[in-house]
């Protein structure tokens, strides 16, 4: 046997011999490597999304993502904004149109029964404006619309999930499925090659004013498009100041926030390019 073999298997049965005596630390690195290895993943998956897919919207340039900062620490932004930042910036903005916005800050995962065993759906939470403001339409039926807020749960499913669990059945437009022992209403089925973070959306739910208690302290991701003829840089200066006077009308504990905006072409900000992903 090779001589370099012989220490592999040597520094092997040591290795193990020393884990067996030390099976806290043993447990903590296998979690740390494991950890490792998810969060380079996600890395290169967001690398990839962001980076090297061109995004399969219209006018894509004009889409934008916004998020609040804290003003102190700008280390700390995040994409995630308030549902009553949303409400702002929709009902005030001259520089931004079609604003809409989507969360995974919620539970996303609803049990769908009726079709089958039960099985969890990934339904991602949405607002009408959603798809609009993406410029994509449904290959079936079709997407929200603001009349939908005011007519209970419903529904736009993803086309895999229609022909993967709904046989691809045509008539399912206009029935109900049933989530979380609620029946929500399926309005319509996307082209197959839609896709919008996370990638195994199986549906989108849309966020109506009972959605749920506090929905104005619900976080979401905001997602607008620039206004013909406005630049970022005027819907930046827009948006901080439509944030601060929803930070005082809110009554916030702290005044330390700002409002962040990208620009869909700017290869620096994945949270400019969920769509990507």
């Amino acid at each position: 046997m090779p001589t370099w073999i012989s220490d592999c298997l040597f520094d092997l049965r040591f290795g193990a011999r020393s884990f067996a005596k030390r099976p806290a630390f043993t447990a903590a690195a296998v979690l740390t490597l494991a950890l490792g290895i998810a969060a380079a993943t996600t890395v290169f998956s967001i690398v990839d999304a962001v980076l090297l897919r061109p995004l399969p919207y219209k006018n894509a340039g004009r889409l934008v993502a916004v998020w609040t900062t804290s003003t102190r620490e700008a280390s700390l932004a995040k994409i995630f904004a308030t549902y009553r930042d949303y409400l702002e910036f929709r009902n005030h903005s001259r520089t931004l149109e079609s604003i809409s916005v989507a969360t995974w800050a919620t539970n996303i995962s609803r049990v769908l029964t009726g079709h089958g065993p039960a099985r969890s759906v990934l339904t991602v939470p949405v607002s009408s404006t959603f798809f609009s403001t993406l410029g994509v339409d449904a290959a079936i039926g079709r997407v929200f619309t603001k009349d939908d807020e005011s007519r209970g749960c419903s529904i736009v499913i993803a086309h895999k999930f229609w022909t993967s669990t709904l046989n691809a059945d045509p008539s399912i437009i206009g029935k109900t499925l049933t989530f979380d022992q609620k029946p929500c209403t399926v309005l319509g089925v996307m082209p197959p090659r839609f896709s919008f973070y996370p990638a195994p959306t199986q549906a989108w739910i849309l966020i109506t004013r009972d959605f749920q208690p506090n929905l104005d302290h619900l976080l979401v991701g905001i997602f607008a498009r620039l206004q013909p003829g406005a630049t970022s840089a005027q819907a930046q200066s827009e948006l901080r100041t439509s944030t601060a006077r929803s930070t005082l009308t809110a009554n916030h504990a702290t005044s330390y926030r700002s409002s962040m905006i990208s620009t869909a072409n700017s290869p620096s900000s994945p949270a400019a390019r969920c769509a990507r992903l």
